[in-house]
């Protein structure tokens, strides 16, 4: 499931939560978020997903 996450910040990411997102390779949009940066990252989780063998 994890590689089926994003996480959405609902505050400003701090310094460390932001590199351990980066480190871990976890998607992340902080707000504000645009439209259209919401729809590349669900287009981008929904892309992975077909390519996994339980997808």
């Amino acid at each position: 499931m994890l590689e089926r996450t994003a996480y959405i910040t609902g505050d400003t990411m701090g310094q460390n939560s932001r590199a351990l997102l980066t480190e871990a390779g976890l998607p992340y949009l902080e707000k504000p978020v645009s439209p259209a940066k919401l729809r590349d990252l669900v287009a981008m989780l929904l892309a992975e997903q077909k390519d996994m063998p339980d997808g």
